[in-house]
């Protein structure tokens, strides 16, 4: 979990926990239910956190809509922004009214990443993490049966 407060220990379950206040509540966007932070297709430059509210995260084709996940108070998402594509591959959707996000451009995701190690284990943990739901979802689809073990 990611706090208002400058992030730079990690907590028991892995998520990021706060030392010191910092100004990044200052730098959060306000937003109200139904606006879409960005698109699938979009150029992807930053990545979110959640200081307050819920945004969910969609996958639409022509055959489907997926739901890939709903993040809240303290979570990150369009994280692939800065690690990996430079297009987004789901839309992203405010779901309450006065949700505030914080962006982190990809200057900023390579600071905290080199200043504060705890950041990018966080990082990797709630990406691994991602990426293990989405084996046992295609799995799941294609009526695999799970072994358990990752990829």
């Amino acid at each position: 979990m990611i706090t208002p407060e400058a992030p730079d220990t990690l907590d028991a379950d892995h998520t990021v926990a706060p030392s010191a206040p910092s100004d990044i509540a200052r730098m959060a966007r306000s937003y109200q239910a139904g606006d879409v932070v960005f698109a699938a297709g979009d150029s992807a430059a930053e990545m979110f956190i959640v200081l307050k509210g819920g945004v969910r995260m969609d996958v639409t084709s022509e055959a489907a809509n997926v739901h890939l996940g709903s993040f809240t108070t303290g979570e990150f998402f369009g994280e692939m922004a800065l690690v990996g594509s430079s297009l987004r591959t789901g839309t992203a959707t405010v779901q309450a009214d006065g949700t505030e996000l914080v962006a982190v451009n990809h200057a900023r995701f390579v600071y905290l990443v080199n200043q504060q190690p705890a950041f990018a284990l966080s990082v990797m943990r709630v990406l691994a993490q991602r990426i293990e739901s989405m084996n046992q979802r295609l799995l799941h689809l294609t009526g695999q049966p799970s072994n358990g073990a990752a990829s």
